[in-house]
């Protein structure tokens, strides 16, 4: 077996294995690594997790075309090991020889010879019949969901709200090679010239003149790019939230739901790293993400709605950037489909609205409360501003037109952005000026 053959048949059993793990312990896609693994290994691991994760919906539906048997009763390491087989058949285009052969041989390692030659079976009956080519996408809820690999409740939403060809092209963003957006914190001229020397492909953001997008991230970190903080690795939608709150130098801002610490250190660096910045979770262990962050922050762990309940009136902008369903990052959370369901929405909102509250007792006259989520939903969006503004008559709301694109801006003043729109994650921010 050469090097690069056994580097794809234990980056297979790798996968395979983290692949059973967040199945049975919920374990994050992104968070399951091995340490110690070859670089190789490690490279086919990773991507296998993330893809084969993204599209087990429409990987069992073509297996099981091919099975002869109870699919769903198939021991837990066969099942995925035909799910990466059939990835690489049916959407990565790998060579059908070297798909197979590589499937087989790390389910006869890793489980048994028995089932090399079960998965040998299917996947030389799935290379002949190719039932990928015939399924027909007629665009209706059910159809979207298997083809795009997502729950169709989810589908189902969006069809009422976008239709079919903007569903479409949401499901297929949501599934697409990743991207990564960096926030230049250093010069931008010497970034740029980094990028061409390693010819690393790269775009300058669409929204934001401090971003570019690359499709490779390891050249800025092996050069210390990323480690030093002169490049930051943050989608645009995120850098958008920031620029609503329009920090300016000098004032106290407070960061209500803070870790993992994006927000806040571009925060820092929008306030030139002067005034006030108190960074609030209620996860000590998340917190201290932040603890190496440069400038005047404050950490403190604890529930925002509890400590509000002291500091009241003493903010000159609180951003509540609230805990969310997160169905505008889908793309970026290759699990965070499968684990969401109808009745998140209920469960989050009365969170939601009193962070809101909070927020409004914490920031004084003439201050400014920014709310945002990482959604698409309007019941997380549009109508807990509208709410808010029932509840609240000492706010009003502003018009994020003067802090960041119009294209962004809703007919009501709020940011809002559409991953299958504007090439970036979905996200959502209202702004409240206090009254007074």
């Amino acid at each position: 077996m050469s090097a690069s053959s056994s580097a794809g048949v234990r980056g297979r059993i790798e996968a395979v294995e983290r692949l059973i793990r967040i199945q049975d312990e919920g374990a994050f896609a992104g968070l399951v690594g091995r340490a110690g693994l070859p670089k190789d290994v490690e490279r086919v691991a990773t991507a296998f997790v993330g893809n084969v994760t993204r599209w087990k919906r429409w990987l069992d539906h073509l297996a099981e075309t091919c099975y002869r048997g109870e699919y769903r009763s198939l021991e837990p390491a066969v099942r995925e090991l035909l799910r990466v087989g059939t990835y690489d058949l049916a959407v990565a285009g790998t060579a059908p020889h070297a798909a197979v052969h590589q499937a087989v041989e790390a389910a006869r390692l890793h489980v048994r010879p028995g089932a090399g030659k079960l998965v040998n079976a299917v996947l030389r009956a799935l290379d002949r019949k190719k039932p990928w080519l015939s399924f027909e996408d007629d665009g209706s809820a059910d159809a979207l969901a298997v083809r795009w690999s997502h729950p169709t409740w989810m589908v189902k939403r969006w069809l009422r709200r976008f239709g079919v060809d903007d569903t479409r092209a949401l499901l297929m963003w949501n599934n697409r090679p990743p991207a990564y957006s960096v926030r230049v914190a250093a010069e931008r001229g010497d970034l740029e010239r980094f990028l061409e020397e390693e010819h690393v492909p790269w775009r300058s953001s669409r929204w934001l003149d401090d971003y570019v997008q690359v499709d490779r991230l390891q050249p800025l970190v092996r050069a210390g790019w990323i480690q030093r903080g002169d490049a930051v690795v943050q989608d645009e939608s995120a850098g958008l939230i920031v620029r609503l709150v329009d920090a300016q130098a000098g004032e106290t801002i407070v960061d209500a739901c803070a870790a993992p610490g994006g927000k806040s250190r571009y925060l820092i660096e929008r306030m030139d790293r002067s005034g006030r910045l108190i960074a609030i979770d209620a996860s000590a262990s998340r917190l201290r993400l932040l603890e190496d962050m440069p400038g005047p922050i404050e950490r403190v762990a604890a529930d925002f709605r509890d400590w509000a309940s002291s500091h009241q009136g003493m903010a000159d902008r609180v951003l509540v950037d609230a805990p969310c369903t997160g169905l505008g990052v889908l793309a970026g959370r290759a699990d965070l489909r499968w684990r969401r369901s109808p009745e998140d929405f209920a469960q989050l909102a009365p969170l939601q609205r009193e962070l809101m509250d909070a927020a409004a007792g914490v920031v004084r006259p003439g201050g400014l409360f920014v709310y945002s989520t990482c959604s698409i939903a309007p019941e997380e969006n549009e109508l807990q501003a509208e709410a808010f503004l029932e509840r609240h008559a000492g706010f009003e709301a502003e018009s994020a037109l003067d802090s960041v694109p119009d294209k962004l801006v809703t007919d009501a003043g709020h940011l809002a952005t559409l991953p299958q729109r504007d090439g970036i994650d979905g996200a959502f921010g209202a702004r409240f000026r206090r009254l007074g």
